[in-house]
């Protein structure tokens, strides 16, 4: 089976379930499928950058982190307490790995490769961890569950017009050092399948949502999204490997599929923040 149709069976399956469970599981059911994909997200990245022989107390101590974090923000709320303990995890986290420094003094290049784990769980922390959770706090405002469906589509319609725009009229290539297949062609037609459907929800879908501004974010969005597929790219070539995981037929891990939505929430959190608030 070719890869475009795995990709559109998974889809067929997936998305009618993600749909269902943010049009009807309200604040909750946003809250977790954040925590669905920031837990799949700490499964692979923890994968990829912890490799010395304590690498399975690590995976748990971060994914348990992750965990946490959702947990502490589903049952707080994402106000000023929820935003303070969830330093938690991470706190607990960092306090961990210097401990565990005493197993790898001896071996000065293991402790070099163990303060670089703690480097790269830091930031994954925040990457995988806080990331995601921003799909709850868009949820919270005005017509927030609207805002949430928007952001995902503009995703998605920068990864499929992309797809197809880098498959039939790629020829330059947008960033060979870092992911090869990405181009040119296929950056600026995701980013113009973004502001198209941008348009359309400013025209239809979005009560005082103007088409122009629905441009405007479609465009962010779009590039947010694009420089996080890169992010993510870099990650994996950093680590020697082609894909995240393989748990989503076609589209790789949660890493590979999420990847976008993490830099493309900011955004939209920005934008409804300064003008929307």
């Amino acid at each position: 089976m070719s890869n475009l149709m795995l990709r559109v069976l998974t889809a067929v399956v997936g998305v009618p379930a993600i749909l269902a469970l943010l049009i009807y599981g309200g604040y909750f059911g946003t809250g977790i499928f954040a925590l669905i994909i920031s837990f799949g997200m700490a499964v692979e990245y923890s994968g990829l950058f912890f490799s010395l022989s304590d690498r399975l107390e690590k995976r748990i101590a971060f994914v348990g982190s992750v965990f946490i974090l959702h947990a502490l923000s589903l049952w707080l709320g994402l106000g000023l307490p929820s935003a303070l303990i969830g330093l938690a995890p991470l706190f607990g986290f960092f306090i961990a790995f210097v401990l565990g420094a005493r197993k790898h003094a001896e071996n000065e290049s293991n402790l070099i490769r163990h303060v670089g784990e703690l480097k790269s769980a830091v930031f994954g922390f925040t990457y995988v961890g806080w990331g995601p959770l921003l799909l709850v706090s868009v949820r919270g405002v005005l017509n927030g569950l609207s805002f949430v469906l928007l952001t995902l589509v503009l995703v998605w319609a920068t990864d499929t017009f992309a797809y197809f725009g880098g498959k039939y009229l790629g020829k330059t290539k947008l960033c060979p050092q870092v992911s090869p297949k990405k181009t040119w062609a296929g950056a600026v037609a995701g980013s113009l399948g973004a502001m198209a459907v941008g348009v359309v929800a400013g025209l239809v879908a979005i009560p005082d949502f103007y088409w122009l501004t629905g441009a405007f974010l479609g465009l962010t969005a779009s590039v947010a999204s694009q420089l996080g597929d890169l992010g993510e790219s870099l990650l994996k070539r950093a680590a020697q490997v082609k894909d995240s995981g393989s748990i989503l037929p076609g589209h790789g891990g949660f890493l590979d599929r999420f990847d976008g939505l993490v830099f493309a929430l900011p955004v939209v959190s920005a934008y409804l923040w300064l003008f929307r608030a």
